[in-house]
């Protein structure tokens, strides 16, 4: 079902050119003797900046494709949750250190985007919670495998990409400046 879901969201966002490249990635991974190229490149496209959470991500890949697809997935899920919090921040929508989840703050955003990217990062938002919440499953199976992961990281560049033009926050923070480290939750 969760696999369904990255389909269906990898068909609404993602350039030919994108599912080729993920083919290419995981066909890689299936051959031993090219997985540490497949795990370099994509590192290399995720990249680490902003250091957290594309870092964690980042050490996560090494597992590829044995086990890490969970928390990768959330970990993508946290950074898109932070563009959208600066997002909203700047359009003084949003407190500092708001305590909602990315659910509420999509509907916050709602204003502020195109139906078409609102569609898409509420069904981002089903994948996300499941990757954080959903631990309900039979013994030895996972929830999501490296295919998955692989498609998640394509599918949230794809969603940075359109929302970062939302916000010079955004933007900041993406890059790694002043606006990740300035927050003073006493402020």
């Amino acid at each position: 079902m969760v696999a369904a879901k990255i389909k269906d969201l990898a068909k609404k966002l993602l350039a030919e050119k994108d599912f080729e490249n993920i083919l290419k990635l995981i066909e890689d991974f299936n051959q031993p003797q090219c997985r540490r190229r497949a795990r370099d490149e994509l590192m290399a496209f995720v990249g680490v900046v902003p250091k957290r959470p594309l870092y964690y991500v980042v050490a996560n890949i090494i597992h590829l494709p044995d086990f890490g697809t969970r928390d990768i997935i959330r970990y993508l899920g946290d950074y898109i949750d932070q563009i959208v919090r600066f997002t909203l921040e700047e359009k003084n929508f949003l407190s500092r250190w708001s305590k909602r989840p990315l659910g509420p703050n999509i509907i916050k955003l709602k204003k502020y985007i195109d139906n078409d990217l609102y569609e898409c990062l509420c069904l981002f938002n089903l994948i996300y919670t499941q990757a954080k919440h959903d631990f309900n499953h039979y013994k030895d199976e996972s929830l999501f495998d490296y295919k998955d992961a692989i498609y998640v990281i394509f599918i949230t560049k794809r969603l940075a990409n359109r929302l970062l033009p939302l916000s010079e926050k955004a933007r900041d923070y993406n890059n790694s400046g002043k606006t990740l480290y300035k927050y003073d939750p006493v402020e």
